[in-house]
């Protein structure tokens, strides 16, 4: 007989999870730290903003749930589209720890450093990029040893470059080479439609994110294990 615990499980491993409003908020403003103090300073550099699209590519990315011990080799899921993964063995996926504890002495301007150990920092610094969306997945994994649980962690970002062969940005004064229109705001280059993003980004999405946390929160998942049971019986 299949029990609550082992259809909780299931459906768990099947739901991926999103950043709520505030860790949102908190990934768009570390990405905006470390976009303005990049070394040598950007002429070029653009505002981000959190998209929701991107996030919905990024549920589906990482339900492949590759193996914790494989590299994930960083494949990007659409042309145009950069990607940064982690696997997390803990109970909760920390979005901000993923998204914002980047090393940036991986990255070298002046010798274009573009090992694997820094292809995170250059995807998040690459100037033209201005949004980017996060999910993480709860895989299950068997071994010799049993069965175990990690998450898979991505955040898309858009629009990249088709290679990260070049320097991600353009050196010089802060935001001398802004596009026409455009103002400078954290050494970063925006629009008024940017900023008006991020400031209705929350209201919007919280109305989003409230409706699809009351239809995965517990007490439904659990009815619905419930109900699962009684009908194998």
């Amino acid at each position: 007989m299949i029990s609550v615990v082992h259809l909780l499980a299931l459906v768990w491993c099947v739901l991926a999870e999103v950043p709520s409003d505030e860790e949102r908020g908190d990934i768009i403003e570390c990405h905006t730290r470390l976009r303005a103090e990049v070394q040598p300073p950007a002429s070029n550099m653009l505002l981000m903003t959190y998209s929701t699209h991107l996030e919905q590519m990024a549920t589906k990315f990482v339900s492949k749930c590759p193996p914790p011990n494989q590299d994930s080799g960083n494949d990007s899921p659409l042309q145009g589209v950069g990607v940064i993964t982690s696997t997390d063995g803990r109970d909760e996926p920390n979005f901000i720890t993923f998204a914002c504890e980047v090393d940036e002495r991986s990255y070298n301007y002046g010798d274009d450093t573009t090992g694997t150990e820094s292809h995170d920092y250059r995807v998040m610094v690459t100037a033209s990029t201005n949004k980017v969306g996060c999910a993480a997945q709860r895989c299950a994994h068997t071994s010799r040893s049993g069965q175990s649980y990690y998450y898979f962690l991505a955040c898309l970002y858009q629009p990249s470059l088709p290679t990260l062969d070049g320097k991600p940005y353009e050196k010089g004064g802060s935001c001398t080479k802004c596009p026409n229109g455009y103002r400078c705001h954290q050494n970063q280059c925006y629009t008024n439609e940017t900023t008006s993003v991020n400031e209705q980004q929350t209201i919007g999405e919280a109305d989003n994110t409230n409706a699809i946390s009351s239809i995965f929160s517990p007490l439904p998942l659990l009815m619905l294990a419930l109900y699962l049971v009684h009908l194998v019986k």
